[in-house]
């Protein structure tokens, strides 16, 4: 029992570590890109003369709140006056995910709940800092590529199996609230989420050309 104790510790120390590790994901491609990486919640916008701009962000409560893969800017929004939108914040980067190619579903926005960021807090769309967002929205145009990332499907079973010990439960489902339980769930979407971790060389031939429509203003 001491030996799995032992173990159990190591593990969760190096997957802490791993998680708040000041690194950056592999590039995409040479262009100008944004990657959202789930796990760290964490925004990284590329830019074309090679710099990196990163942004701590929020994103879905839960696993398959907050698309994955690849899409793009396809809207930009000025939000004035907030009163307006208050939880949407100042701007909204609208992005074509899961079929909604008018980027009115989801998007990177700002907030009026900033202690919300850098946790699982979203519906699904990705906040950021209001001062962040514009700093983003000022650098980024339609059509720049999205890739978004999901969890590392090894730390979804760690978490899946050290919530199974810690709980003596089959499920974690029961147990309500905090990353703990977000990070355990996100196992029932493993096999979904088994795609490489590192981004690959560059978006798919296959993105969606730009859509013709605009949000409403």
């Amino acid at each position: 029992m001491s030996k799995i104790i032992l173990l159990t510790l190591a593990v969760s120390a190096g997957v802490l570590l791993y998680r708040w590790l000041p690194v950056f994901p592999q590039p995409a491609s040479d262009g100008e890109h944004v990657v959202v990486d789930k796990w760290r919640n964490r925004l990284y916008f590329y830019r074309g003369d090679g710099k990196i701009l990163r942004f701590p962000v929020a994103t879905g409560k839960e696993p398959d709140e907050t698309p994955q893969g690849w899409m793009r800017v396809v809207a930009k929004e000025e939000l004035s006056p907030p009163e307006t939108n208050p939880q949407l914040g100042l701007r909204w980067l609208g992005l074509s995910a899961r079929g909604h190619e008018d980027g009115l579903k989801y998007g990177i926005h700002g907030t009026d709940e900033p202690e919300s960021i850098g946790h699982h807090a979203s519906g699904g769309c990705i906040r950021m800092k209001d001062e962040h967002v514009v700093q983003l929205y000022e650098q980024v145009n339609e059509g720049t590529p999205v890739k978004i990332r999901g969890f590392p499907w090894p730390v979804c079973f760690y978490y899946r199996l050290l919530s199974k010990i810690a709980f003596d439960r089959p499920s974690p489902g029961a147990h309500q609230g905090g990353a703990f339980t977000w990070i355990s769930n996100c196992a029932g979407t493993a096999r979904r989420v088994t795609e490489k971790y590192r981004a690959p060389t560059g978006p798919p031939a296959g993105l969606p050309p730009l859509p013709q429509v605009r949000p409403p203003r």
